[in-house]
């Protein structure tokens, strides 16, 4: 198999080769590339330690030096440069405690996340893929390199990353991975509010974000948005909707337009089985002012809160509803539109559409 590098990251390669030492490309720029899709960074990993490494390159930062990263910058553009390593023991569910440089490719690929990202490849010497990695992107399926839990103990986070791969890639997740995530979930409270945001939106921006039910039956919005598990569980009660609040709101994620703020709003119904019932026994849509005025909802505001979401600006929904539909729409008012349902697009009649009627 033959991977193109880019310039830059093949210049690096090969300086590192030629002083003596081993070098590749690794993890999600490989695996990208044999899914012909455009990697956004080119990493590499090394035999040479971090002090070797600044020696051959004019222009370096030690970003993280202390676990054997350096950047490398090219014509001022950087690439991370990672000396081969073992993990030591992870006590903040995050980082190891210490690591110790190895002068062996595969132990250094062991300790990463899934066999996706667990490949290697140089001109040299080709592609190395010591744990299947190919054959799982063969065959669509998202799975821990060597013992999930293991993993998975080292980094809480990986358990919403192995969620929000198969959501970006329209993958299933493997049986044992699965089941490690289900047993281990409860451990991302120890987890920054800023990384759990960071990939639950990545999640919601994907090509399939009705993955947020894998979140819910692994048991991770139980840890992380209790109140999305409260909206799976709560019936609408109304003959004109076939799903809970949640699956309501997951239909409508699947019909909204790829876009941050559009998707991140439709998840403001959060709020809804805190807010008591309307006419017709069904839940008020009260929540839609999390983001008209900046979260007087109490639950919406907290999960706004804990997340670091930005309120939007009156009437932005509506506007980025026309704009991603292509379709001029006029203002509808508080029944629709600028301050209408989150589960609804508003009609050029001012009404609703029966397509999006969910």
């Amino acid at each position: 198999m033959e991977i193109l590098l880019p310039q830059k990251a093949a210049f690096i390669i090969d300086t590192l080769q030629q002083a003596g030492h081993e070098a590749y490309a690794v993890g999600g720029c490989i695996r990208d590339s044999i899914l012909g899709r455009q990697p956004e960074d080119w990493d590499i990993t090394t035999s040479a330690k971090p002090d070797e490494v600044k020696r051959l390159f004019p222009k370096t930062i030690d970003t993280g030096i202390q676990h054997g990263t350096v950047t490398v910058l090219v014509e001022r553009e950087g690439f991370e440069v990672t000396t081969y390593r073992v993990d030591g023991k992870y006590e903040d569910f995050r980082h190891p405690k210490e690591v110790t440089f190895t002068p062996d490719l595969i132990e250094d690929l062991k300790r990463r996340d899934f066999t996706m990202n667990a490949m290697a490849y140089n001109r040299k010497d080709g592609l190395v893929d010591a744990f299947g990695g190919v054959s799982d992107l063969n065959a669509g399926i998202v799975r821990c390199v060597g013992c999930a839990k293991q993993r998975f103990q080292e980094d809480a986070l990986r358990m919403m990353r192995a969620v929000r791969f198969a959501a970006q890639l329209g993958f299933s997740i493997d049986g044992e991975t699965k089941a490690a995530v289900k047993e281990l979930s409860g451990t991302l409270v120890h987890i920054s509010a800023e990384r759990i945001q960071a990939e639950l939106t990545k999640l919601l921006v994907s090509a399939h974000p009705e993955q947020m039910r894998t979140l819910y039956e692994l048991g991770i919005t139980g840890v992380m948005l209790p109140e999305f598990d409260r909206m799976m569980r709560a019936a609408q009660d109304n003959p004109h909707h076939c799903y809970t609040v949640g699956g309501h709101t997951i239909a409508a994620l699947m019909h909204t337009p790829n876009d941050k703020i559009l998707r991140l709003a439709r998840c403001g119904e959060a709020g809804l089985p805190q807010q008591g019932r309307g006419r017709q026994g069904s839940f008020s849509r009260a929540s839609a002012a999390w983001r008209q005025d900046g979260g007087t909802d109490p639950a919406p505001f907290k999960i706004r809160q804990r997340y670091d979401f930005k309120s939007l600006p009156p009437g932005s929904m509506a506007r980025r509803q026309s704009a991603a539909s292509g379709k001029k729409r006029p203002p509808c008012g508080r029944a629709g539109g600028a301050g209408g349902l989150p589960g609804y697009f508003c009609s050029e009649a001012g009404g609703y559409t029966g397509a999006e009627r969910l």
